[in-house]
């Protein structure tokens, strides 16, 4: 695929609820340099919105991992690589690789002047009080400045 250009479109919910064989060997396309973006396959799922998607696809990978430490370990054989992916790669592929899958004009996907811009607002705390907000109020801190937005805050 990657000698050829073609891109795949990872939907992870669709894939574990119709895959009955195998899931989708998402570490190994990455490292073949295939072109990947994440989608949300409704007609296999029920998510709409891309950060949950990018939890599935972690999810997903994660699964595999499992899977695939059991296989191994059966075989006596513990030197797999380890085929799940985490919270920035999944963030890449719901950018940039989407954008690079989609075949988009170079700098897609990433915050670039004048690049193509798609985006969703997220509240993580309110200005007046420093309080967080919503399903996101693990930024309540004491002080009245914005909370940074660190790596594991990004994470979350």
């Amino acid at each position: 695929m990657s000698q050829t250009g073609a891109a795949v479109a990872h939907c992870p919910l669709s894939n574990a609820y119709f895959s009955s064989t195998e899931i989708f060997r998402l570490r190994e396309a990455l490292d073949r340099g295939v072109k990947v973006g994440l989608g949300s396959n409704i007609a296999g799922g029920y998510e709409l919105v891309i950060q949950g998607v990018m939890r599935m696809s972690v999810a997903v990978s994660r699964l595999r991992e499992g899977l695939l430490k059991r296989e191994s370990q059966a075989l006596g054989n513990d030197s797999i690589r380890n085929p799940g992916i985490g919270w920035k790669e999944s963030l890449y592929l719901a950018t940039k690789g989407g954008a690079e899958a989609m075949g988009l004009p170079r700098g897609s996907g990433w915050f670039n002047v004048g690049a193509p811009f798609d985006a969703q607002q997220i509240r993580f705390y309110d200005p007046r009080t420093g309080a967080g907000v919503g399903a996101l109020d693990f930024l309540d801190h004491d002080d009245k400045s914005p909370p940074k937005l660190v790596e594991d805050v990004i994470e979350k």
